[in-house]
């Protein structure tokens, strides 16, 4: 245990210039103080119109019964099938103002005699598409919980409220954003349904709600209301909160409890090494065994997909993205007043500054660890995962590359190539196919790929498939050099054979088809018809042949695991992914897979979820993630959830978390500052999510059998 920071004894002129930066910062920032805390002296008292009283609510039933048995209690009756609804809005008045808060504190009571998923909803009447503004929970019959419904708003109105942060999706004291939202001055809706969580069940539920109230953070948690700055300690954490698990200056020091920390994990870890039954690889010695080819593949058992591990045992990929030594990078240029007690740039903990940013991950661990931090947190990853009941490193891992024990694998392949768009390659570039060969050679090269730990490739990540509608505006408007609407043009050409059938087709005016090839404007998918869903169908069909193609090239004897397609993909996309995909790869951000198979209905080809996460607002961490939930507890029981029901749905092969470490509660590049590690900036597991993985981790295979 080691606590290196060393004071420079000289000042050098770069260290003069730093201090000159932190000291203009700070003055540039004190009006940005001044009003952030002029705004929470504001906002101590929250005022709102909201109250949940009989006379104050309105009504309406949607295949369900509900109604108020007490002033403020009401009792839901929802029925079997999707659509049974209540919904509540103001009696009195338009909408609810509820900008003074962060959410919804609702109390719920199981009045069913069977086990229920509550699924809560706000909405505003100016929004659209409001489906991060939701939360859910499991309630046992006769059981009493606490739902809390976060409000989110958009990137632009978090801009606007919040000036004084900068570069973070979240801050101390504030609304959650993203890119979709309601407003919050104008609430006109909170929905009450269930979410069906058994296979061929109903829906059906009746439960009570027995309080509904606005809440502010420091209302529920030992959080400050007031927005003060610095708001980040020298580890990284929530410098003015109190929460369990936090490092913080008690009867012990930081490194005795940090010492502390260290010796009770590891006498976890010895008390649970590994699940019984695994084979070297983590598959299940007690399935019925397999062909061994000495590498991974995927073979379908009376209906049920899975992975076979080299020795022909049968594998499931229970698994979380990003395991390694990296994690929480942050920006420091021009937000020098959020942090306090940074260490020197030129002393001990120079190598963990770049860019002007600093990496707290990093930084901890050699804290923690002392100088061989790497190799003792590579080790400890592997050991973690192990007793964890978990077998795969997911997307942007860092493989243990020598010693005995590994952990099987997935490989990210990322290259530069011309763009048709910005978020989708040119498939008809010449060097395309070159570009992806390369890559993988370079991985072939430095990351031991052709290891047969490595359980295969995934090439590209979240890719703007969009649809084939969007596709006809981004090709007709496209750069006359543009290889895609070379090829397109070209198929026009033999197809039409005369401009002037191309133009009685599209209504259009065209004088040739060399017009049509420098038009800079955007033809609607209206116009263009049948021809722009051609070209969409060539232009996946295009990259997913040419990815697999690629792979197999460099590495014939390993898995392409697709491009991890995301949110509702269409059925083009995934039919080519399922012709040319050993696995489809999919991030899904749900509450659970019972009874997923995507739009795409009779796959022929096994999915695997490599996304998904749930955060909660209770560690010291400002933002929840893509999904919600209301506590910690909350959090491991939705994990557990989500594993067993990808577990019991036949089509996927693995599940993936997203992610290992936590990020910086100041934000990474893009702001994100989720609460979704498995393990915290201080690199302490969050116990209650441990025990979830543990548990589904340990009866992995035999959920999966039976």
């Amino acid at each position: 245990m080691t606590n290196k920071e060393l004071v420079p004894s000289f000042l050098s002129l770069p260290l003069v210039l730093f201090m000159l930066t932190v000291i203009v910062g700070c003055q540039f920032t004190a009006s940005q103080i001044s009003a952030s805390e002029q705004q929470a002296e504001k906002s101590t008292e929250p005022t709102t119109d909201f109250v949940f009283e009989k006379n104050k609510i309105k009504l309406n039933n949607y295949r369900s019964e509900a109604n108020f048995i007490a002033d403020t209690e009401l009792n839901l009756k929802l029925s079997e099938g999707k659509g049974s609804v209540v919904n509540l809005s103001p009696a009195l008045n338009k909408s609810w103002d509820l900008s003074q808060y962060h959410g919804l504190k609702i109390v719920l009571t199981n009045t069913s005699e069977h086990r229920i998923m509550p699924l809560v909803k706000v909405a505003s009447p100016s929004r659209k598409n409001q489906k991060l503004n939701e939360n859910s929970l499991y309630l046992e019959p006769k059981q009493t919980k606490t739902l809390l419904v976060y409000f989110y708003i958009t990137g632009k109105d978090f801009e606007k409220r919040y000036p004084q942060y900068q570069k973070m999706n979240a801050a101390p004291s504030t609304l959650l954003s993203h890119w979709r939202g309601v407003d919050v001055e104008s609430i006109n809706l909170i929905s009450f349904s269930a979410i069906n969580i058994k296979n061929n069940s109903s829906s059906k539920a009746s439960y009570l709600v027995k309080e509904i109230s606005p809440f502010t953070y420091d209302q529920l948690l030992d959080y400050p209301a007031a927005h003060n700055f610095p708001f980040v300690d020298k580890y990284g954490q929530h410098l003015q909160a109190q929460y369990p698990g936090k490092l913080q200056n008690a009867k012990l020091s930081i490194e005795e409890q940090w010492r502390a920390r260290e010796q009770q994990e590891l006498v976890d870890l010895k008390a649970n090494i590994e699940p019984e039954n695994r084979s070297t690889w983590g598959g299940w010695l007690n399935g019925p065994k397999q062909k061994a080819t000495g590498n991974f593949y995927t073979k379908q058992i009376d209906g049920k997909w899975w992975f076979v591990d080299p020795q022909g045992y049968l594998f499931w990929s229970h698994g979380v993205t990003g395991v390694g030594h990296k994690g929480a990078n942050t920006l420091i240029k021009g937000r020098a007043h959020y942090f306090k007690d940074l260490p020197s740039q030129w002393g001990e903990y120079r190598d963990f500054y770049s860019q002007q940013r600093f990496d707290f991950t990093q930084a901890n661990l050699f804290r923690k660890y002392g100088e061989n931090w790497k190799e003792i947190s590579l080790k400890r990853n592997h050991q973690r995962l192990k007793s964890w009941g978990m077998n795969t490193y997911g997307n942007w891992s860092q493989p243990e590359n020598a010693g005995e024990n590994k952990t099987p694998f997935t490989v990210a392949v990322h290259y530069k190539t011309k763009m048709l768009d910005e978020k989708f390659p040119d498939p008809w570039d010449k060097n395309f196919a070159n570009n992806i060969k390369d890559a993988l050679l370079d991985k072939k090269r430095d990351e031991q790929a052709d290891s047969p730990w490595n359980i295969g490739f995934f090439v590209d990540n979240e890719l703007h498939f969009y649809q084939d509608w969007s596709y006809a505006k981004i090709i007709t408007s496209a750069k006359k050099n543009q290889p895609a609407k070379l090829f397109f043009v070209d198929h026009l050409k033999n197809k039409y054979g005369d401009i002037t059938k191309l133009n009685s087709s599209w209504k259009t005016t065209f004088i040739s088809f060399n017009a049509l090839l420098a038009n800079r404007k955007e033809l609607s998918h209206q116009t263009i018809g049948k021809d722009g869903k051609w070209f969409y169908q060539q232009m996946v069909d295009q990259y997913y042949r040419i990815c697999r193609d690629s792979v197999k090239s460099i590495f014939p004897n390993h898995l392409y695991l697709g491009s991890r397609v995301h949110g509702d993909t269409n059925v083009t996309v995934l039919r080519a992914a399922e012709k040319y995909a050993d696995v489809i790869s999919y991030n899904l951000y749900h509450r659970n897979l019972k009874g997923f198979t995507s739009r795409a209905k009779g796959l022929t080809k096994p999915l695997m979820a490599t996304e998904f996460h749930f955060g909660a607002m209770d560690r010291g961490v400002f933002h929840t993630g893509l999904q919600a939930v209301s506590s910690q507890q909350e959090r491991a029981q939705h994990y557990y959830e989500y594993v067993k029901s990808a577990l019991n749905n036949p089509l996927f092969v693995g599940t993936h978390w997203f992610q290992y470490r936590a990020q910086a509660i100041t934000g990474r590049g893009d702001g994100e500052n989720y609460q979704i590690g498995l393990v915290d900036i201080t690199d302490t597991p969050y116990p209650e999510t441990i025990d979830a993985v543990r548990k589904i981790g340990y009866q992995l295979y035999e959920t999966r059998w039976k």
